[in-house]
C-alpha cells in the first residue's frame, strides 16, 4: 500500500512512455502487459528483450514412426523442433494457452491512446511468436511505427511474402527496418522501394531455399534479383545503414553491374536539359549509405575486384563489416587452401588500410549448420 500521491505518480500515464521488459518469464511479461494496459499510458516505444519461456525451454515430445508396427524405441525431441501445426497441438495437449494471451494483450498494447507506439523491438526472445498474431496486430495497429526491429527470436521472422508485403503497405512512416525475414523476395523489395522512400536502416535476408514445387509458396524466395536491389539503391536515398545476409546478388560481378549501369543512368541523365538542375537527381545511388555489413555463408564471396566495385558503389562508406568463414570458400571454389584464403584476406585488410574508413574483417566465424549440412553431402560425393 502507498499514500495517494505515490498512486497517482505511479498510475501517471505519460509516465511509461518507453517500455523495457528485459529477460522476463513468460508469465511475468503478461502480467507485466496487464498492468499496463490497466495503467493506459501514452506509450512510444515497446522493447521485449531476452524474454523466454520455462515450459518452451524445458518441454520434450515424442515422435512417433510413421510404421505404427515398428518395435523401436519412442524417439524424443524439444518441442521447438517440431512443425508449427505439430507445436500448436502439443501445446494444446498440455493447456499451454499463453500465446493466445499474449495477442490479446499486444492488441490492446498497441491500440492504446489511438496507437501512440512509433517504435517496436523485439530481440533475442525464445516463446514461439510463430504461433501468435503477432504480426497481424502490427499490420493492424502499426500504421505509425517508424522503427521495427525482430531479430534473433529462434525463428525465421515472416516467412510470408504475402504477409511481408502488407506489412511494408500498412506502415508508410517506417525508417528503420532491421531483422532477417524469410519472406523476403524481389516482389516485397519492390513494395519497399516504392513505399518507405524515407528509409535509414534496412536487413536484406537471403533464405538460401529454392522451391522444390509449383505449389510450394516458398519458391519465390530463393535469390533477391540484382535488378530488385538496384532499384532500392536508387529510389531509396536515405538509406544510411545497410545489411546484406548472405545475398547472391552480391557478388563480383554484379558489384561490377551496378557501377556500370548507374553510370548509365547517370549519362543519360546528363543527355536532358534541365534549366533548374534538381539536387536529388544529383545524387548518386548508394551514396548515402554510410554503414554496411556484408555476410557471406553459403553465396559466392568476395575477392579484391568485388572489394574494389564494393568501395565504388558505396563511396560515403564509414564503417564496412565483412563477415565470412573458410568453409565459404572451400564449398564455392576449387581448389581453394588455407594460404590462398589467407593471402586473400591479407589482401582485402590492405586495400582497407588505404582508405579513410572503419573496417572490421571477420573471416574466422565458426561453420553454420547450412554448411554442416553442405559438407556433409558433399562428404557423400566423394568431394572431401
Amino acid at each position: 500500500r502507498v499514500c495517494r500521491q505515490w498512486y497517482s505518480v505511479l498510475h501517471d500515464p505519460y509516465l511509461y512512455q518507453h517500455i523495457v521488459l528485459k529477460d522476463i518469464e513468460f508469465k511475468q511479461l503478461l502480467l507485466s502487459m496487464k498492468k499496463l494496459i490497466h495503467i493506459s499510458p501514452f506509450i512510444k516505444s515497446i522493447t521485449m528483450d531476452g524474454c523466454y519461456s520455462d515450459f518452451i525451454r524445458r518441454t520434450i515430445v515424442s515422435v512417433p514412426f510413421s510404421n505404427s508396427s515398428c518395435d523401436a524405441p519412442p524417439l524424443y525431441t524439444h518441442i521447438r523442433n517440431l512443425e508449427a501445426d505439430r507445436r500448436r497441438q502439443e501445446y494444446k495437449k498440455h493447456n499451454y494457452n499463453l500465446h493466445q494471451t499474449f495477442s490479446n494483450y499486444f492488441s490492446q498494447l498497441m491500440a492504446l491512446k489511438g496507437s501512440t507506439i512509433t517504435s517496436l523491438c523485439i530481440i533475442n526472445c525464445r516463446l514461439d511468436f510463430e504461433l501468435t498474431e503477432l504480426f497481424c496486430i502490427i499490420i493492424c495497429a502499426g500504421y505509425k511505427l517508424t522503427s521495427l526491429y525482430y531479430e534473433n527470436n529462434d525463428d525465421q521472422g515472416i516467412e510470408s511474402p504475402q504477409l511481408l508485403q502488407t506489412l511494408v503497405m500498412s506502415t508508410p512512416n517506417m525508417r528503420h527496418f532491421c531483422g532477417r525475414h524469410a519472406g523476403m523476395n524481389d516482389v516485397v523489395l519492390g513494395t519497399i522501394s516504392r513505399r518507405w522512400l524515407s528509409l535509414e536502416t534496412l536487413t536484406l535476408y537471403n533464405l538460401g531455399k529454392e522451391g522444390s514445387s509449383e505449389g510450394d509458396s516458398r519458391n519465390t524466395l530463393a535469390n533477391i534479383s540484382h535488378q530488385a536491389f538496384l532499384e532500392l539503391l536508387c529510389q531509396c536515398k536515405e538509406l544510411k545503414s545497410l545489411e546484406l545476409y548472405d545475398l547472391a546478388c552480391i557478388t563480383n560481378r554484379d558489384l561490377a553491374l551496378y557501377n556500370k549501369e548507374i553510370e548509365r543512368l547517370k549519362s543519360k541523365s546528363k543527355t536532358r536539359f534541365r534549366p533548374y538542375p534538381e539536387k536529388e537527381a544529383e545524387r548518386r545511388p548508394g551514396g548515402s549509405v554510410c554503414q554496411l555489413r556484408v555476410t557471406k555463408y553459403n553465396s559466392t564471396p568476395l575477392s579484391i575486384p568485388g572489394f574494389h566495385d564494393l568501395l565504388r558503389l558505396f563511396p560515403n562508406l564509414v564503417r564496412l563489416e565483412y563477415v565470412t568463414n573458410f568453409n565459404t570458400f572451400y564449398n564455392q571454389f576449387e581448389g581453394v587452401t588455407l594460404e590462398l584464403f589467407e593471402a586473400e584476406k591479407a589482401s582485402v585488410d590492405c586495400l582497407m588500410k588505404s582508405k579513410s574508413l572503419i573496417y572490421e574483417g571477420r573471416w574466422y566465424e565458426p561453420m553454420t549448420a547450412e554448411q554442416y549440412l553442405t559438407a556433409g553431402l558433399l562428404r557423400s560425393l566423394g568431394a572431401y
